[in-house]
């Protein structure tokens, strides 16, 4: 009986302490409450409402200057661009020749855009890469409770959404977002350069946000050829290859819409039939339909930063 209560009180010591811990020292996110049972059982009480915790994207832990995640990598870096007009081709060359060794020398180019409003970010797992572009670039790394509000703003379900809903009302918000959203997939790019696609962008009146991965890592791109491209003779001593994808994910969309960019991109787009709710609830971060990655020269990246931002 006695070694009994000693296992008991021992647990919920842990409990506690654990609780405590998570809150002071990993900065969780808390719900809006001030019950401090509430916020000790947290890390219990959310696994219990999540259910399946590996169907959306959560964030974990805020940090100083990053987001721990619940994806492979875990720790993300945000950085937000104002002006690329610095970047020349020269420094592209050399960025994936730095990091077509780095098994994180990825990441995503994801412009968020409200109609007139326009935001520029590149989201990594490697801080040497996001470094590297924010030394020739007008931009911010951004701290992690800064990276928590960005990436609130490009998820569909909050940390305090999931807290707060039950199984069935999460359930039904899930499908409500699939069901009003639509996904488009780019599958070809286009012949011709592709040229300053931000103020392009800018000056159209779209609300959409598009998601662009690329990823300089030569034991993947040398993967995808061997698997995909292996009946096709690839020079890739006189290239310099990587891999993209991207989406565009918009509600009530219009077809000149999507034309205008289709041609900004220089890129085809067809709309996405499957996977998409694993596309809006994980976002490309956590989910990424790599049956359309595609292989191009790093030219195809390169010539969307070489201009100059121009006002409206």
């Amino acid at each position: 009986m006695y070694i009994g209560t000693i296992i008991i009180t021992l647990v919920l010591s842990i409990i506690i302490f654990r609780g405590l811990y998570l809150i002071k020292y990993k900065k969780i996110l808390l719900p809006e409450s001030n019950c401090i049972i509430e916020k000790l059982l947290l890390p219990f009480t959310s696994l219990r409402k999540l259910w399946n915790p590996n169907d959306i994207l959560i964030i974990d832990f805020i940090k100083k200057n990053s987001l721990i995640i619940n994806t492979q990598k875990k720790e993300i870096f945000i950085l937000e661009i104002f002006d690329s007009k610095s970047i020349n081709e020269a420094f592209f060359i050399n960025l994936f020749k730095t990091h077509s060794t780095n098994t994180n020398g990825a990441f995503f180019q994801t412009i968020l855009k409200n109609k007139t409003k326009q935001q520029h970010f590149i989201l990594s797992y490697s801080l040497d890469l996001i470094n590297d572009i924010q030394k020739e670039t007008d931009s911010e790394l951004k701290t992690g409770q800064e990276s928590n509000t960005i990436l609130n703003n490009l998820i569909f379900i909050t940390p305090y959404e999931i807290n707060k809903l039950s199984k069935n009302n999460l359930e039904d918000k899930k499908q409500n977002i699939v069901s009003n959203y639509e996904i488009y997939q780019g599958y070809k790019a286009k012949e011709g350069a592709v040229k300053d696609i931000y103020n392009k962008l800018l000056k159209t009146n779209i609300q959409c946000t598009v998601w662009s991965y690329y990823d300089f890592y030569e034991g993947r791109v040398d993967g995808y050829i061997s698997k995909k491209l292996y009946n096709y003779d690839i020079d890739k001593e006189h290239q310099d290859l990587i891999l993209t994808n991207h989406i565009l994910i918009s509600k009530d969309i219009t077809k000149n819409e999507l034309n205008e960019i289709s041609d900004i991109y220089n890129l085809s787009l067809v709309k996405k039939s499957i996977d998409n709710k694993d596309i809006l609830l994980k976002t490309p971060l956590k989910y990424r339909d790599v049956d359309w990655d595609l292989l191009v020269n790093l030219d195809y990246l390169s010539n969307q930063y070489i201009s100059k931002k121009e006002s409206l």
